[in-house]
């Protein structure tokens, strides 16, 4: 054995040393950051400060939220009113019967302003 066959050996099993952490973080951490992604809830809300109402602007407000709802049926949506003297269920079926427009109550909160 020669004096360059050890180094060129040494060489040779540092650089895999490096390249194998390199790969795995390579292939784990975009898998890591894609399935982190998924995860997070998302929000989006929504400023009607007489959201129950009932004139045209409640019906445009009813319309983005339900049009919301059908493409991302997996967030969260928030309606921040002034309407404290109504429930969720009571605004909710107030949009129903004078729009027409039946939204998920399942996603859907109200923040009550005052």
């Amino acid at each position: 054995m020669s004096e360059t066959e050890p180094s060129v050996l040494c060489n040779l099993i540092t650089t895999i040393l490096y390249l194998i952490p390199l790969t795995v973080a390579l292939l784990v951490i975009p898998f890591k950051l894609i399935s982190d992604t998924r995860r997070k809830s998302k929000t989006i809300g929504f400023f009607h400060p007489y959201c129950n109402a009932g004139g045209g602007g409640e019906r445009v407000l009813w319309a983005a939220i339900r049009t919301m709802q059908k493409k991302y049926p997996n967030h969260k949506y928030y309606v921040y009113s002034g309407d404290t003297d109504a429930t969720k269920e009571q605004i909710l079926l107030k949009a129903r019967q004078r729009f027409g427009i039946e939204l998920d109550p399942t996603n859907i909160e109200f923040i009550y302003l005052k």
